[in-house]
């Protein structure tokens, strides 16, 4: 795999390891102040943002399968 595409994986992958700790920390915050709106709204980008990250890395890694 080139460095470009090593560096574009790990940037891929830190920003979804991230986003999934802001995630659940509002999900734990919706759950301490019983605000059924921000549970919802942090569920809902979470989910987004996991099949996002998944569906990068799988293109990451199919693009590199083609070009080996």
């Amino acid at each position: 795999m080139e460095q470009k595409k090593k560096a574009t994986l790990v940037m891929t992958f830190i920003t979804s390891v991230l986003f999934m700790g802001v995630t659940i920390n509002s999900i734990n915050r919706g759950i301490e102040n019983h605000q059924t709106w921000r549970i919802v709204l942090a569920s809902i980008g979470g989910a987004w943002f996991l099949f996002l990250g998944i569906v990068s890395v799988v293109y990451f890694f199919k693009k590199d399968k083609e070009t080996a």
